[in-house]
């Protein structure tokens, strides 16, 4: 029953964090945000586009702006800055966004975290097989043996 329950929990827990990494990213201004994050400013190769504040970041962004408005892929803005640009223009390596692992790691932690306190509960709960160390009986004739030498002692 408790792994059944783990595995719920362990299945919930990988759906949440799915979920939360896959929102909708379909809004214009959300795609430029995201590609300005991608991109380091040329000026200074220093900050990100978004947050750099410079005539050369500001002109990026407002072209950014009007190709994403005029349905230009992301992925096409980019590979044309990058080919202006060079390479040193990525923010984020061209394979994809490695800041994931960070995520993964997380859940992993914590799908353990649940294994490890679902194993202490139950070790907990399930009473052990074997009975607790007890003194060993005595035997008659040491019981009588032992009196008389404590009354004698007294």
């Amino acid at each position: 029953m408790f792994r059944r329950h783990a595995t719920q929990m362990a299945l919930a827990l990988v759906l949440v964090i799915v979920s939360a990494c896959s929102g909708g990213r379909d809004d214009l201004a959300t795609q430029q945000h995201d590609l300005e994050e991608r991109l380091l400013s040329p000026c200074c190769w220093r900050q990100p586009l978004a947050d750099h504040e410079s005539p050369v970041a500001t002109a990026l962004r407002a072209e950014i702006r009007e190709r994403l408005a005029r349905r230009e892929t992301a992925a096409s803005i980019e590979d044309d800055l990058v080919h202006r640009y060079g390479e040193k223009i990525r923010a984020v390596p061209a394979g994809g966004d490695p800041r994931w692992i960070i995520g993964a790691t997380a859940a992993g932690a914590s799908v353990l975290a649940l294994l490890a306190i679902g194993w202490f509960v139950r070790r907990r709960r399930i009473p052990c097989s074997r009975p607790l160390a007890s003194e060993p009986p005595l035997d008659e004739a040491y019981a009588e043996r032992l009196d008389d030498e404590l009354l004698a002692i007294d």
